[in-house]
């Protein structure tokens, strides 16, 4: 009877150890990421009278999105990354800027979304319509140490 409790003992203490002691710790380095600066100016046929676009003034919306996959070093294939989603608004004359993360070892992808505005449109010498405004999206790659300009436009 001693015998069989002094393995059952040991066993356990055993079995503990070994469950215990064999943990995988997972560490990760926090990096601070770059960041890279897209600039422009956005553009739209405000007056139908004159050949050209006008620059839409203050107030625009503009969306910016980067897969988060694109700032990972070695990427997990099995992951769901994040989108990462950032906003600016047109400043006077249609010009905005941003500054968004990048990373030196990987080109990151930034999708442009000009966010769809209405206003009115001249049609005639004092004359207007409303108009509802639809953004070209674009897409662009950027890289640690770089400046981008991306004029956008509106139909």
């Amino acid at each position: 009877m001693k015998n069989i409790l002094s393995i059952i003992l040991v066993a356990a203490l055993g079995s503990l150890i070994a469950f215990t002691s064999c943990k995988k710790k997972d560490t990760y380095e926090e990096v601070e990421l770059k960041t890279v600066v897209i600039s422009g100016t956005v553009y739209a046929d405000l007056d139908a009278t004159s050949i050209g676009l006008e620059k839409v003034g203050a107030g625009t919306k503009i969306i910016f999105r980067i897969d988060s996959r694109d700032l990972v070093q070695a990427p997990v294939g099995t992951h769901v990354y994040e989108i990462l989603q950032y906003e600016t608004t047109t400043k006077d004359e249609g010009k905005y800027e941003i500054s968004l993360p990048t990373v030196k070892f990987n080109n990151v992808t930034v999708d442009i979304v000009p966010v769809n505005f209405e206003k009115a449109q001249k049609t005639g010498a004092d004359t207007y319509k409303t108009t509802v405004y639809t953004g070209n999206a674009v897409q662009i790659t950027t890289s640690e140490g770089e400046r981008y300009y991306q004029d956008l436009t509106y139909f």
